[in-house]
């Protein structure tokens, strides 16, 4: 609370801003996010809310390339979190060891078949989606 009052006093952030924050800490039910799903396009961005997301308990589908490193971290995040992780694989009945080398997905060139992927994941809830995905 300390550094919000900061924030204010410098101007970094709005009065307004600033309480809704210290609502949102007077209400601790409000971090709890077990019944949202997310899916995030690009989520291993360096930018993006993956890690707070897990952090909150949240379902969160992450498309991101197949690159082992990318699914390293994020598998290894949502194993420390209350978190739910749901990613597309290119190989069915894949062990949890082999999960890294087969995770993910190009955005660009798998279009169709993410797009048919998602409307199988968690068809009863409402997707809200997230854009984070760059080319690099």
């Amino acid at each position: 609370m300390t550094q919000i009052d900061a924030w204010v006093r410098k101007g970094v952030i709005e009065m307004s801003a600033g309480q809704s924050l210290m609502n949102v800490i007077q209400n601790e039910q409000w971090t709890d996010l077990s019944d949202l799903t997310v899916v995030l396009c690009g989520a291993g961005s360096a930018m993006g809310p993956y890690p707070l997301l897990m952090a909150m308990g949240c379902n969160v589908v992450a498309l991101d390339l197949p690159r082992p490193g990318i699914w390293e971290r994020l598998i290894k995040i949502a194993k420390d979190s209350p978190g739910t992780l749901i990613f597309p694989v290119s190989k069915q009945n894949a062990k949890p060891e082999e999960f890294t080398q087969v995770a993910g997905c190009d955005l660009l060139a798998d279009t169709p078949e993410v797009r048919n992927w998602l409307l199988t994941v968690q068809p009863n809830d409402r997707l809200v989606i997230g854009a984070y995905a760059y080319l690099d």
